[in-house]
């Protein structure tokens, strides 16, 4: 596919192309649930960068592409494609690994244009696709950067580079009129590097909301508001890297990161217990469970996606994914050494507007989790438990107990009110039904919780979540319902027929809702969190946080920085996450 000229690939239309198969919001009949987003997932995406010449005082106003004295000889391109092992990634055969540019300080007037393409599956240009039947109010491509510590950098002046939206309407002509600041979409744009001699990783994230973008205000081009991140996902995400002048001083890229030495691209600069379970059972002579739990979101009711979550945060109990991992030791589930923790954290879940149709609500947010089973000698089994249709997991509401200032009164909470779960299995047990187009997810006749999400919709609560494992024994459908068990408890059919062969439990407490969790990095700025009290926050505030640091063992200063970075801490690249 050629794709040399300035402006051609953005006039080029793209036709629908093959789309990939994730799952749909009908469990009984997966269908591709990108359909839903009403655009394809890109496949490709190219970013073409031209050095041109530009006046400061252009440049600080609103300026356009064909303001630009542009240097066609220049041109640099680097291509990324999206795979299932790496997610966004450089290609190998990208006409360049790297954008080498000039500062505005060595080489004044110096500017760029940067102009952003993406690709289906098909190959078929598709940028349209974020621009048309209403797409481009839903759409916005963030340039920013992280700094060593891993935080976004949220000042501007802070930034060893400044942007401009350049969009146009038509957004295929170049003399088209300029929309950048009304409707920032970000496929073409200007920027130029204000600082010598760095090298830094840019972070282009294309933005999708999942209500207009402008309802909280425009967002700046560094990074979106708290309100704005909280009601979107990312379609795109990818790290470009950037080597200003002699690229001397390493701004945030790792140690491994290519040498700004182009004699030597690729030389590196440094070569340099739940407690005890209760009512312990182990009737199948398993040695060790290990349940991996990633707070994530639902793209619909059944289909779940975990972006991993920043690498910052110290505390196990307040990172994204949380682990538990037992060993069977005298009759009794104990925590091992390998495990991150003794109990599981999580927030309340509120129902919210579905990203894709607004007249569906989703529970947010939801927790996905893995279950996998060792034998005494340290070898995988849980094969023999997910595959085929002879066990089922079931989720029990075990020692309910009031927290923080709602202390039960004598009222009965069943499992129901606590805990809600959907299984998510699928055949091959161990491939993605979101994600392999030969993996079927099980049909609601064969439940087995090997993988599932939970929602928690009561805060102010403490359990014990007691996990039974039965042998169904040609009896997990019952035959005067036609249905299987579920999740909270298992029918009389297979009470009568069936057998429970393991059983432990795992400690969990909701104590609050996201609102309050994320009080801290809402009202804070980087710069001033050293010198945030706990005191300045409100009331109900206070006292959550409070119970949380003494439930955890945390002072203030580790649970408002752990807090702090949660929120705008380098999240993982989407496509690396965890589906089902």
């Amino acid at each position: 596919m050629k794709r040399t000229n300035l402006l051609l690939p953005l006039a080029t239309l793209g036709i629908m192309g093959m789309l990939l198969g994730l799952s749909s919001c009908n469990p009984e009949k997966p269908v591709d649930q990108r359909k839903d987003k009403k655009h394809e997932n890109p496949q490709q995406a190219v970013y073409t960068l031209i050095e041109g010449e530009l006046s400061a005082e252009a440049f600080a106003g609103n300026p356009a592409i064909k303001d630009v004295k542009l240097k066609e000889e220049t041109k640099q391109i680097i291509r990324f494609s999206d795979s299932k092992t790496k997610g966004w990634a450089v290609e190998d055969n990208s006409p360049n690994k790297q954008f080498k540019v000039k500062s505005s300080l060595s080489s004044p007037n110096t500017v760029y244009v940067l102009l952003v393409d993406y690709y289906s599956p098909s190959g078929a240009h598709m940028n349209n696709q974020f621009i048309d039947n209403g797409q481009d109010r839903i759409h916005q491509h963030f340039f920013s950067m992280y700094n060593k510590s891993k935080l976004l950098v949220r000042n501007p002046k802070s930034l060893p580079y400044g942007y401009r939206y350049a969009d146009t309407t038509p957004w295929n002509e170049a003399n088209g009129r300029l929309t950048g600041k009304e409707n920032p979409i970000g496929f073409k744009g200007i920027i130029n590097f204000t600082k010598d001699n760095v090298r830094f990783n840019l972070n282009i994230d294309l933005l999708h909301g999942f209500v207009p973008k402008d309802k909280f205000g425009l967002a700046p081009f560094w990074a979106p508001s708290g309100e704005l991140r909280t009601n979107s996902d990312m379609d795109v995400a990818v790290k470009l890297p950037i080597y200003v002048g002699e690229a001397s001083e390493n701004l945030n890229m790792d140690a491994n990161a290519p040498s700004p030495n182009p004699e030597n691209p690729s030389k590196p600069d440094n070569p340099s217990t739940p407690g005890e379970a209760t009512k312990a059972l182990n009737k199948l002579n398993v040695k060790r469970i290990h349940m991996n739990f990633f707070m994530g979101h639902l793209h619909s009711m059944t289909s779940f996606h975990y972006v991993p979550g920043p690498t910052n945060i110290k505390s196990p109990y307040l990172k994204l994914e949380q682990e538990i991992d037992l060993e069977y030791q005298d009759g009794k589930w104990v925590t091992t050494a390998k495990s991150k923790g003794n109990k599981i954290l999580a927030i309340e879940s509120v129902l919210e507007a579905s990203p894709y149709n607004k007249e569906t609500k989703l529970p947010a947010p939801v927790y996905g989790c893995w279950i996998r089973y060792y034998n005494e000698a340290d070898q995988e089994i849980t094969d023999q438990i997910a595959s085929g249709n002879n066990y089922q997991h079931f989720f029990i509401a075990s020692n309910v107990k009031g927290i923080l200032d709602d202390p039960l009164t004598g009222e009965t909470e069943n499992t129901q009110d606590l805990i809600k779960y959907i299984y998510r299995d699928t055949t091959p047990w161990d491939k993605s039904g979101d994600k392999d187009r030969n993996t079927k997810f099980n049909d609601a006749a064969n439940p087995i919780g090997h993988k599932g999400f939970f929602h928690f919709p009561k805060s102010k609560r403490s359990f014990d979540m007691v996990i039974e494992l039965w042998d169904v024994k040609n009896a997990k459908v019952d035959p005067n319902t036609g249905k299987a068990s579920p999740y909270y408890q298992p029918s009389e059919h297979l009470r009568k027929h069936g057998e429970a062969v393991l059983r432990f439990s795992i400690p969990i407490y909701v104590p609050t809702s996201r609102k309050v969790i994320e009080k801290i990095p809402a009202d804070v700025d980087e710069e001033d969190l050293p010198n945030f009290k706990i005191e300045e926050l409100g009331a109900l505030e206070q006292k959550a946080l409070k119970y949380i640091m003494e439930l955890l063992g945390l002072s203030w200063e580790e649970i408002k920085n752990d807090l702090y970075n949660r929120s705008w801490g380098e999240r993982g690249d989407e496509g690396a996450g965890a589906w089902f």
